[in-house]
């Protein structure tokens, strides 16, 4: 995710893009509206966010984050983000969670359980240096479980390769 701040019509505003690779980019306009053109096999995700006072309601969190509604009742009810509820009973969300909820996005898309998603979470905003510590030395260890698999598959590839060329050589002398 890229985020960058500047101001549109003279006030502060924070702009979130998301892209999924490979992107070539065709074209890019930078407006309040977020007018976004790009190849047909990129998707990207354009939010123009400023800061206010105001709770969000889940439809304007939704747009902000990239995040679907529906995702963020599922992010609320596994306890990774948090809401108050308005006097109509609609759920108010804290500007911060705009950030959160992208975060969450992101890691859920990158495989991510839902245990280390929330591990990771605790990093995010300003939290003493071991908490940081701790996140990293769980994310060694998924990133090692992660080579591990990799090896195992390579190896297992390296096998099924020499089978089927053991296969062709036998129908080939035959």
């Amino acid at each position: 995710m890229i985020r960058a701040r500047g101001s549109v019509d003279g006030s502060p505003t924070t702009v979130y893009v998301r892209a999924r690779f490979p992107t070539s980019m065709d074209s890019f306009m930078r407006t309040p509206s977020a007018a976004v053109s790009f190849a047909a096999n990129s998707t990207l995700n354009f939010h123009t966010v400023s800061r206010s006072s105001q709770p969000l309601r889940i439809g304007e969190l939704s747009r902000r984050s990239g995040v679907s509604a529906r995702s963020l009742r599922y992010y609320e009810e596994r306890g990774l983000i948090g809401s108050t509820r308005a006097a109509n009973g609609y759920r108010q969300y804290d500007e911060s969670v705009v950030e959160r909820a992208s975060a969450i996005h992101l890691l859920f898309e990158m495989g991510f359980p839902r245990e280390t998603v929330a591990s990771v979470l605790t990093c995010i905003g300003d939290v003493p240096d071991a908490t940081h510590r701790a996140v990293e030395e769980q994310l060694e260890r998924v990133r090692d479980d992660l080579a591990a698999q990799m090896d195992k598959l390579a190896e297992t590839h390296r096998l099924v390769t020499s089978f089927l060329d053991d296969r062709a050589s036998l129908r080939m002398a035959s």
